[in-house]
C-alpha cells in the first residue's frame, strides 16, 4: 500500500476498493471449481456464492456512488493467496468426497477474511454516520454470515454421516 490513510473516510475506500476486487477475482477464481465438484448440493452452494459475488459488488458499488467516489482498481493479494491455496490444496485432493471437504474448508476461510473485511467497513461506515452506506454493508455481513452458516451445515452435517478417508 503506498497510500496515505488520514481519514476513516479513506479508510474506508481502501477497505472497500479491497473488496470489490476481491468479489470480482472470486467470482474467476471458483468458477472452475464447478466443474470438479461431485456433490450436488456443494455445487448449489458454489454457484449460489458465485451469484452473491455480483450482487455483494452491486452493494459495494452503491457505496461508493454514496460516498462519490469511484472504485479505483488495486492488487489484492489476499485473495489471490486463498484461490493459489484452495488450487494447490485440491490438486493433490484425489478422492471426490475429500475434495468436497477441502473445498468447503477453504471458501470458509475465504468467507472469513471477507466478513472481518465488511465488518471493519461498517464499522467505519456507523463510525462516520453513514447510515445508507452502513445498512448496504450490514446487508452484506448478513449475507457473508449466512453463507459460513450454509457452508458450516453442508460441512459438518450433512457429511458427517457419510465415509470420508482419513
Amino acid at each position: 500500500m503506498k497510500q496515505n490513510i488520514n481519514t476513516l473516510e479513506e479508510a474506508l475506500v481502501l477497505e472497500l476498493e479491497a473488496l470489490y476486487q476481491a468479489e470480482a477475482k472470486l467470482r474467476e477464481g471458483l468458477k472452475k471449481m464447478t466443474t470438479i465438484i461431485q456433490s450436488p448440493k456443494l455445487q448449489d452452494i458454489l454457484k449460489r456464492y458465485l451469484e452473491s459475488c455480483d450482487h455483494k459488488r452491486t452493494k459495494v458499488d452503491r457505496v461508493f456512488s454514496y460516498l462519490n467516489r469511484e472504485p479505483r482498481s488495486c492488487h489484492t493479494h489476499v485473495v489471490d493467496e486463498f484461490i493459489n491455496e484452495l488450487y494447490d490444496r485440491l490438486k493433490f485432493a484425489q478422492e471426490p468426497m475429500v475434495q468436497n471437504h477441502v473445498l468447503v474448508s477453504e471458501l470458509l476461510r475465504i468467507n472469513r477474511y471477507k466478513a472481518s473485511a465488511y465488518e471493519a467497513s461498517l464499522h467505519y461506515a456507523e463510525t462516520l454516520g453513514l447510515e445508507t452506506a452502513a445498512d448496504l454493508l450490514q446487508t452484506i455481513v448478513h449475507w457473508e454470515k449466512n453463507d459460513e452458516r450454509e457452508l458450516l451445515e453442508l460441512f459438518f452435517h450433512e457429511w458427517s454421516e457419510e465415509n470420508v478417508l482419513l
